[in-house]
């Protein structure tokens, strides 16, 4: 009898334990898609962009290291969209540009502006499994930007191509602003809607190229919103 009802409580605790797994599983998953006022986004909502911290580029042309900062970030005419997955699309213009590496360089007019992108909501992979994050990458061919440097044949420019991914931030959340964060990451795998696994990551050349920095959102009639 005794051997039965361990039996029995053993059966038990296999269940609940694969009941917690299906549930953690099932909070950890995203849904691909933008919400806006507690539902899933039709159509499309203008979105407002700005630097909250400063944005860094960094990588290393020929053998030596370069690293541009820039103060501002503005979206002018970005759209997120509705379906699964979410996109987005935006150029974006960098200004209070300086070289911090290699020194006597800087960029021209203090500006970078982004060639156009189209993005998307994906999925984070290993530690960021579960985490919502978007894929930033040109609407057409590789190149993402192309810095223009001066001061001599020590300042080239600089042809950034690839995509990033950015961190949602809240997660899954709905806020009247929200952000998105990039870290260094010379490459990062993420999860598409259809479940591929697929790396991002920038090159200048043959270098890796990182950016970091952290750019706040929220949509221009200041509804609440999130990445779920």
């Amino acid at each position: 009898m005794r051997s039965r009802s361990l039996k029995m409580i053993g059966a038990l605790a296999a269940v609940a334990l694969a009941s917690s797994a299906v549930a953690a599983a099932q909070a950890s998953a995203i849904e691909f898609v933008y919400k806006v006022n507690g539902k899933a986004l039709e159509g499309e909502k203008e979105l407002v962009s700005k630097a909250s911290t400063n944005q860094v580029l960094k990588t290393t042309v020929l053998g030596v290291a370069s690293e541009i900062t820039c103060t501002t970030v503005e979206t002018p005419g970005a759209k997120i969209k509705g379906g699964k997955p979410g996109t987005s699309t935006e150029t974006v213009h960098y200004s209070g540009c300086t070289v911090q590496k290699p020194s006597g360089c800087k960029v021209k007019e203090g500006k970078i502006t982004t060639n156009p992108l189209v993005d998307e909501i994906v999925e984070g992979v290993g530690a960021s499994a579960g985490k919502a994050e978007v894929l930033f990458h040109p609407e057409s061919g590789e190149t993402f930007a192309e810095p223009k440097l001066e001061g001599g044949l020590q300042c080239p420019s600089l042809a950034v191509k690839g995509s990033i991914l950015a961190e949602a931030v809240p997660q899954k959340e709905e806020a009247v602003a929200g952000s998105l964060k990039f870290e260094a990451a010379e490459k990062d795998k993420y999860k598409n809607s259809k479940g591929e696994e697929k790396s991002a990551g920038l090159k200048v050349g043959s270098s890796a190229a990182t950016t970091t920095g952290t750019v706040q959102t929220e949509l221009s009639t200041k509804e609440k919103f999130g990445i779920f």
